[in-house]
């Protein structure tokens, strides 16, 4: 008190309120000094008028705030005594800060630079503290240690001139300055995002702010885990900082991490930024980004859950989809979306593989079949936001979302199809011990066990063998399900049956990253995931297997069940058939299954890998003897002329069949034939159409009429295009 009172307000249990003395004081040593000189900066404010400005008025410099000031500390002098008044100037006073938080009081101040008990200060660090009132940044004693050891020093000699202290003076200015390590001791500075998170929470459950300073409250935060986290995003973010050198200034980059405990939804670490004192914006909680591909998995699991709601069919993991750009028309717009580089295979893939290799035109087609409004509905019951009016590219993660939400939706995968919300506070406790609040989370069932088993299946594939393989590069071999995303952003969610995390990298302005979810973000995940299951290991292991969900062994190129080939037939007439092509043997796969929804058709001859070996095409410009067309095909299209440039004519329609043996014998051709149509008439093309576009159709679906003069007005002649064929896949 009295190294206080000395530097502050010698008079302050003298004046009722106002210190003139120092005011005049001030005045006089403000006009003669440096007014670059910390002298000059003097205030003549006494320890009351501090207060009232810290508690009741804003900082700013004008005369209007100081006469309220002077008047409002001349009523406090009146309503409270001057031990009371000067105990809450200690416990409010700004003292610095430290790892972004404020430091007020002595008490919070003697805890941070000492790690002591008020009670337990010394002379020379009471001197250190009374110091730091005037200017607590420019006497940091971790910033500017030689400045910090005058303050105190000045401060002991102020006190020896006030007959405050006597002979301890120069032995006190001899102590060596010794202040706590940085880190040394653990609390809210080693979580900065998390504690001002859970701050948000408390005002939720506590209505009187003033209770909760008599509480005790227990959080969900796993401080060796924050540590990991930590360490994971800071390593990653160095390493990148060196790729955009170049481009961004060093610290611009940032990523945020939120693991949490998949059944109880405890948060368990957090990691807003990189640099809490640079930066309190919490990115986990607050930055609303595009996830991409990250968001792909509520596509999938509404397609599934056709099983139990056939719209307009049953979807499953073997349904096949054409790997192929489309244009998709929804309202009255077209959106053409692309594969990851513009790659595409060209042929049917199955529902599971579309998702390990993140293809996007066969997830907006997917989307687009169950209807996007049921996907969004699905992601909204998982906790993500609900847009406004649905639209296909939010099946590519154009909706935005918080690193939060997206881990607390991915929780309804991990914990059998429920969703938990996030806890960050355990309990809360009075000074006897006893629990007066015990939050817990909220859970809801966003999909069937089935669902969320073959879904994680799904994502552990993408793990083995799909966008996040460089998991397992890296040397990560516990057994884990998740989905990289790329948007501007780069992002990674991933989890065991036990932990969820979800870790995001990108710029706060919203540049584009230029790195994929694989090469950005994975590495957090990858070494934050290592050192949790270090800690834990009973968080790790698999997903047992529901009772509606079952096996069967499929053919990759067609999705159905995977039979034994058929022995080609001889046949003496001379013409080619269907039992003349020379058969490879059937690429196999077990695949998972809701229950009855097993295909019930069984390939006898497939494509792709095991693809057929057509019959050599003779004349490229048209059909020769033996050509297999398919059913339902004209024989010949009208008669066209031969002088149309071979830009405007048609191209020529492809085959991808593989034959299907029937339960009567006979073999029927299935697969699709892509064949330009007019979009106007639906009809196949020809030469005078004014936009022709490529579509696929499943063979004995296309259309079999050619569009002419008749479909189109004002055009009176029918210039020519060459005759059909077919190209072998």
């Amino acid at each position: 008190m009295k190294a206080i009172t000395v530097t502050e307000d010698r008079s302050f249990f003298e004046h009722h309120g106002i210190n003139l003395r120092g005011i005049v004081r001030a005045f006089v040593r403000r006009y003669d000094a440096d007014p670059n000189s910390p002298i000059a900066r003097q205030g003549g404010s006494s320890i009351t008028q501090q207060l009232v400005k810290n508690l009741l008025l804003t900082p700013e410099r004008t005369w209007r705030r100081k006469f309220a000031e002077a008047y409002m500390s001349l009523i406090l002098e009146t309503r409270l005594s001057k031990e009371e008044i000067f105990a809450l100037y200690c416990n409010e006073v700004y003292l610095g800060q430290r790892a972004g938080f404020s430091i007020n009081g002595f008490g919070e101040a003697a805890d941070s630079y000492f790690n002591k008990d008020v009670t337990g200060l010394s002379l020379p660090e009471s001197a250190l503290l009374a110091g730091l009132i005037r200017s607590p940044n420019r006497y940091n004693p971790y910033r500017h240690f030689d400045t910090a050891l005058g303050r105190r020093n000045q401060v002991l000699d102020s006190m020896a001139q006030a007959a405050e202290i006597s002979a301890a003076g120069p032995r006190a200015k001899s102590v060596e300055l010794k202040v706590a390590p940085v880190r040394g001791r653990m609390g809210s500075a080693d979580a900065p995002y998390f504690a001002d998170y859970v701050q948000g929470q408390l005002s939720e459950l506590i209505a009187d702010e003033g209770a909760a300073q008599h509480l005790r409250i227990y959080t969900t935060i796993d401080l060796e885990l924050q540590r990991a986290a930590y360490t994971a995003v800071n390593k990653q973010l160095a390493a990148l900082d060196k790729i955009y050198a170049k481009r961004v200034a060093p610290g611009t980059l940032q990523a945020a991490l939120v693991a949490m405990n998949a059944e109880t939804g405890e948060i368990i670490a957090m990691v807003g930024g990189r640099d809490y004192e640079k930066s309190q914006l919490n990115r986990a909680t607050e930055a609303m980004r595009q996830p991409g591909s990250v968001f792909k998995p509520f596509v999938y699991a509404a397609a599934l859950n056709t099983a139990y709601e056939p719209i307009p069919r049953v979807i499953t993991p073997a349904t096949m989809y054409l790997d192929a750009p489309k244009t998709f028309s929804y309202d009255t717009q077209q959106y053409s979306p692309g594969n990851f580089g513009d790659a595409y295979s060209n042929k049917l893939i199955p529902l599971r593989d579309a998702l390990v290799k993140s293809l996007n035109v066969v997830t907006v087609e997917v989307a687009m079949e169950v209807t996007i409004g049921r996907v969004m509905n699905l992601a909204t019951k998982a906790g993500l936001p609900r847009p406004a009016k649905p639209y296909p590219s939010m099946a590519l993660g154009a909706s935005e979302a918080t690193p939060l939400q997206i881990a607390s939706a991915y929780t309804s995968f991990a914990a059998k199809g429920v969703r938990a919300t996030p806890v960050t506070i355990n309990r809360i406790t009075n000074g006897k011990g006893q629990t007066v609040i015990a939050p817990t989370t909220q859970k809801n069932q966003v999909m069937t066990p089935e669902v969320a088993f073959v879904m994680t299946s799904f994502m552990k594939d993408v793990v083995n063998r799909g966008t996040a393989a460089k998991l397992r590069a890296r040397g990560f071999k516990a057994n884990v399900a998740g989905k990289t995303g790329t948007s501007r952003d780069g992002w990674f969610a991933g989890y065991t049956p036990k932990i969820v995390c979800a870790v995001y990298v990108g710029f706060d302005n919203g540049s584009q990253l230029g790195l994929t979810g694989s090469d950005s973000a994975l590495p957090i995940w990858a070494d934050f995931m290592s050192a949790a299951l270090i800690a834990h290991p009973e968080w790790g292991g698999d997903w047992e297997m529901p009772p509606g969900v079952q096996q069967a062994e499929i053919d990759l190129s067609t999705g159905m069940l995977a039979g034994a080939a058929p022995q080609p037939a001889a046949n003496g007439d001379g013409e080619m058939t269907l039992e003349q092509i020379t058969i490879k043997p059937i690429v196999k796969r077990k695949e998972y299954f809701i229950n009855n929804t097993v295909p019930t058709e069984q390939t006898d001859v497939s494509t792709e890998e095991n693809a057929p070996e057509l019959p050599e095409m003779g004349d490229q410009n048209g059909l020769q003897n033996g050509d297999l067309l398919p059913p339902a095909f004209p024989a010949e299209p009208p008669p066209l002329d031969d002088y149309i440039p071979a830009e405007r004519a048609p191209t020529l329609p492809r085959l991808e069949g593989r034959g299907v043996r029937q339960p009567d014998g006979s073999t029927r051709l299935m697969g699709t034939l892509t064949l330009d149509i007019d979009p106007a008439t639906g009809l196949i093309a020809a030469a005078t159409c004014p936009v022709i576009r490529s579509k696929s159709f499943q063979i004995g679906q296309q259309p079999t009429q050619y569009c002419g003069p008749d479909h189109h007005a004002g055009n009176i002649s029918t210039p020519p295009a060459t005759r059909p064929r077919l190209v072998a896949p």
